[in-house]
């Protein structure tokens, strides 16, 4: 039997099953996806919502989900956030692991109720034990400040750890944090430094600092400047000051390599203008002018040349996340 007679006999099977009720709520939450995703009619139909609704009246968990998020964003309705806590709670109270994660999320926040962090961790406990990585990730946090429970960095490194391992790449860069600082854990610097380089490669910027620096210093790995280099770079064009700070100290002291003081202008120059921290930016408006009295004209002309086009390459960056 071919996979086309064995989904549509399969199929059949299921509508028997359900006694031949063309308004299941399984049959209306497949309505409802088809027209969301535009299988032979608009994207937004209202018939997608109402269909999505119908399901959820019975009882479906799914929908109710669905519904918590349309009412949470506005989709096809007004931004409703006591109406998405109505709907997550029916999908949540049926064990959906995500509609758990969100109800704690709007506890937390208290958006659509009271502000609850007890219950917050509640739902968010009840999600991360059924492996929602999310809600594992929301877990540790919370007993990394000791919001809605006693601050114990052993337990959020557990959970970080169940989250890392399913690629939450933010779980990945915390974790990395705990083991470089031995925040509730041994410090261990190759582990820290592979955390990073795995959320880096998920596109994480903190984490590509992080690691840009490791190589930097050559703690937890081989101080390389090219790989140095290489990840400060993709963290300063996606706009992280510091690292565009550091690139610049980085070429101005000849850390790994001969000292660069043009390269070292125009990344100063860069942090001077996208930081909004006063304090950064006068760090390196200071450094820039340190640098500039050592350059001839030339130089000055290549420097401020090649800032211009580093700045356009992170407001090009920016506007690519966005």
């Amino acid at each position: 039997m071919n996979k086309d007679c064995r989904t549509h006999t399969a199929r059949f099977a299921f509508f028997l099953l359900l006694s031949l009720v063309a308004s299941s709520a399984a049959a209306q939450l497949h309505a409802g996806f088809s027209i969301d995703i535009g299988q032979g009619v608009p994207v937004g139909d209202v018939a997608a919502m109402a269909s999505t609704r119908n399901a959820a009246e019975q009882g479906y968990a799914k929908a109710q989900f669905q519904l918590g998020i349309a009412h949470l964003a506005g989709r096809d309705l007004l931004p409703d956030a006591a109406g998405a806590v109505t709907w997550f709670r029916k999908a949540a109270d049926q064990g959906h692991a995500e509609a758990q994660f969100e109800l704690g999320n709007l506890y937390l926040q208290g958006r659509g109720m009271a502000r609850d962090d007890t219950q917050g961790v509640r739902w968010l406990g009840q999600s991360a034990a059924q492996g929602f990585a999310p809600a594992q990730f929301g877990l540790a946090s919370l007993y990394r400040v000791g919001q809605g429970v006693k601050r114990d960095d052993a337990t959020a490194a557990g959970w970080l750890e169940k989250a890392a391992a399913q690629g939450h790449v933010l779980a990945r860069t915390m974790l990395g944090t705990m083991y470089a600082n031995g925040w509730g854990v041994n410090v261990d610097l190759p582990r820290a430094a592979r955390l990073f380089r795995l959320a880096a490669m998920q596109g994480n910027v903190e984490a590509q600092f992080y690691l840009g620096m490791m190589y930097v210093s050559g703690q937890g790995v081989t101080a390389d400047w090219d790989a140095a280099e290489q990840w400060l770079r993709r963290a300063a064009e996606q706009g992280h000051v510091i690292a565009q700070f550091n690139l610049g100290t980085v070429y101005i002291g000849g850390a790994l390599r001969a000292s660069d003081y043009v390269r070292a202008y125009a990344w100063y120059e860069v942090a001077a203008l996208f930081a909004t921290d006063p304090e950064w930016r006068d760090r390196a408006r200071t450094l820039r002018d340190w640098v500039a009295a050592r350059l001839s004209p030339v130089q000055t002309t290549e420097a401020r040349r090649h800032a211009v086009e580093l700045g356009a390459a992170v407001l090009s960056t920016q506007s690519a996340r966005r």
